[in-house]
């Protein structure tokens, strides 16, 4: 999943996580705007950006979300939730 940065007037993207998949193959986002992933799986996710400016780790059945401040490009990363 790539996320493609351009200015204009921000808003919310929603992605949705279920079946251990991302629901959107490619999601393209202003600066600004704001990444809502939303994991309906029994088991946490990360999202990360290539580059580490920003790692968010979303909770099984909770949201996540980032706020893009530059260019960058995501990946995805599937992980068991640590205890």
């Amino acid at each position: 999943m790539a996320f493609v940065a351009f200015a204009c007037a921000a808003e919310t993207i929603r992605v949705a996580i279920d079946k251990l998949k991302f629901g959107s193959a490619q999601v393209s986002a202003d600066l600004g705007d704001a990444i809502e992933l939303v994991n309906s799986d029994f088991i946490a996710h990360a999202a990360t950006a290539r580059n580490q400016d920003w790692d968010v780790v979303i909770p099984a059945k909770e949201t996540g979300s980032i706020t893009l401040q530059r260019n960058c490009c995501f990946s995805r990363t599937f992980s068991l939730a640590q205890r």
